[in-house]
């Protein structure tokens, strides 16, 4: 009988759903970015200036979540994870 050691990779698509809070100041409480800038970000992705679009980008980075995380796992849901598998020679890590 023989045992071959392989290892499996599963993906996985995952929803994650957060309420978040984004500001306009930075830390010390100086505004950094007008409000709608900061909306035209969110909802276009882009501002038209790549300066503005950096600070907007790092204020929804430092963005807080207020809500209770809400996922998905899209794919145990729909029956369609991706599933492959690698032969290996050496010990498991």
């Amino acid at each position: 009988m023989a045992t071959i050691k392989y290892m499996q990779l599963e993906k996985h698509h995952v929803s994650v759903r957060k309420g978040m809070i984004a500001s306009t100041e930075d830390w010390d409480g100086n505004q950094v970015v007008s409000e709608e800038d900061l909306r035209t970000f969110l909802t276009e992705g882009t501002t038209g200036n790549v300066e503005t679009d950096d600070i907007c980008l790092e204020q929804v980075l430092d963005a807080e979540c207020v809500t209770d995380r809400d996922e998905d796992w899209i794919s145990d849901r729909k029956g369609y994870t991706e599933v492959e598998y690698y032969s290996i020679d050496q010990e498991f890590e």
